[in-house]
């Protein structure tokens, strides 16, 4: 995560230190809270240089701007669900495409449980709506997000074309996400709801989908 960070501030005049790339760090964490709890027109600098406990000038330091800021909270973000992802691959290389298919669909639908993971993508939308630079961050999310539901499929459905996969992989994705908009369910629905759509997901990869959409 660090070297990811590392890139995001090349545009800053000096080196940044592993003690500064840890900061910037901490920095994220702390927009991508205050994003959650007060929506993007709380992400402001100067709510955030409070909230970290530095001054104004010392953020800047980091990130000169919102734009610079959201361009890294969310980079960040999809290389977190990357590496999640890769995870689970990794952890069921052995069980066959299915298996591992099935372990992203569950990691995936289960970091929607997490308050803070539904609140990014909610806000995420919400300034897609009013911003232009957000809407590009948006459409940057998506593309990747996408991207990486196809190459899973890649193993599941290895005869179809990758144009195939991409757009079994959109409609997947729009379904994952729209688990974000059931924050208000009891946690007995949510975790009843995101059981169906698991089945109905693993169905739609391994079914028929395939068939209607070809």
């Amino acid at each position: 995560m660090k070297e990811l960070v590392a890139q995001n501030l090349q545009s800053k005049a000096s080196q940044t230190t592993a003690k500064g790339l840890g900061r910037a760090e901490e920095i994220l964490v702390h927009a991508r809270q205050l994003l959650v709890r007060q929506g993007s027109a709380g992400l402001s600098l100067r709510a955030l240089a409070q909230s970290v406990g530095m001054s104004l000038s010392n953020l800047q330091h980091y990130f000169p701007g919102r734009e610079a800021l959201l361009q890294s909270l969310v980079r960040v973000t999809l290389v977190r669900y990357q590496q999640g992802v890769d995870a689970q691959l990794r952890a069921h290389a052995q069980h066959g495409a299915e298996r591992q298919l099935d372990a992203v669909l569950e990691y995936l639908l289960r970091d929607l449980d997490d308050a803070t993971s539904r609140g990014f993508l909610l806000a995420l939308w919400d300034m897609a709506e009013r911003e232009q630079f957000a809407a590009a961050l948006h459409s940057e999310f998506q593309r990747r997000a996408i991207g990486v539901i196809a190459a899973v499929l890649r193993d599941v459905g290895p005869a179809r074309s990758e144009a195939l996969r991409r757009r079994v992989a959109v409609q997947m994705l729009a379904c994952i996400q729209g688990m974000a908009t059931a924050a208000h369910n009891s946690a007995l629905r949510r975790a009843r709801a995101r059981r169906d759509l698991h089945e109905l997901l693993m169905a739609v990869a391994l079914g028929h989908a395939w068939g209607v959409m070809a």
